[in-house]
C-alpha cells in the first residue's frame, strides 16, 4: 500500500496496523515529514520516502492500493497525481481517496480518475458527517488541550479553531467546497 501525501505519517501507520497490507510506504514532498515519519513510527513493514506526487518514484505496477487522504488538494496537478497512481497500481489495485474539493468541480476527481484510465467504482459527498464532526471538535479541543503541554497548547488551539471557524467548516458551509470519497480501480 501507498500513502501519498501522508504528512506526519499518523494516519499511514494506523493503516497499516489495522489493515496488515505486507509492506505499507508513506510518501511526502516534505523531507522533514518524511523525518519526522520515520522517527515516531518506525516498524517493520512500514517505509516512509519522501517524492513528489505528480512524480512517483516507484516502477510502474508497484502497488495493491494508492491512498490519499486530504492531500489531492495540495498537490500542484491532480490530475497528474491520478495518471501516476494508475501507474503505479498493479491490475485490479485501488485507488482510495478522500479530501475536500471545490463544490463547482465536485465531478472533476472522477473524471479524473477515469482520464487517467481508472475504473470509478463509487464516489461519495461526506460532507454532512465532515461538519457534524466539526460541530464536535470545540467539545473535543476543551477537553484535550488541558493535556497538551503549554509550549504546543496555543498551536494546537489556533488550529482547532481554524478546522470550526474560518478554514474547512466555513467553507463546506458556505457550499464552496465538499468532502469527497472516492474509490477507483485500476482494470485487470
Amino acid at each position: 500500500m501507498l500513502d501519498v501525501g501522508c504528512g506526519r505519517g499518523g494516519g499511514t501507520a494506523r493503516l497499516a496496523r489495522t489493515r496488515r497490507p505486507h509492506s505499507t510506504t508513506g510518501l511526502d514532498a516534505s523531507p522533514r515529514n518524511v523525518a519526522l515519519c520515520r522517527r515516531d513510527h518506525a516498524s517493520p513493514g512500514l517505509d516512509f520516502r519522501h517524492g513528489e506526487a505528480d512524480r512517483l518514484p516507484f516502477p510502474d505496477a508497484s502497488f495493491d492500493a494508492v491512498v490519499s487522504v486530504e492531500s489531492v488538494h495540495c498537490f500542484p496537478d491532480a490530475g497528474r497525481f491520478l495518471a501516476e497512481a494508475a501507474r503505479v497500481l498493479r491490475p485490479g489495485g485501488h485507488l482510495l481517496i478522500a479530501d475536500e474539493w471545490p463544490a463547482a468541480d465536485a465531478h472533476g476527481p472522477a473524471r479524473a480518475a477515469a482520464a487517467a484510465g481508472l475504473r470509478v467504482e463509487a464516489v461519495e459527498d461526506l460532507t454532512a458527517g465532515v461538519l457534524r464532526s466539526l460541530d464536535r471538535l470545540p467539545a473535543e479541543a476543551a477537553r484535550l488541550l488541558p493535556a497538551v503541554d503549554g509550549e504546543h497548547r496555543a498551536a494546537y488551539a489556533r488550529f482547532f479553531a481554524d478546522r470550526v471557524g474560518r478554514d474547512s467548516a466555513g467553507l463546506y458551509r458556505s457550499g464552496r467546497c465538499v468532502y469527497l470519497r472516492l474509490h477507483a480501480r485500476r482494470e485487470d
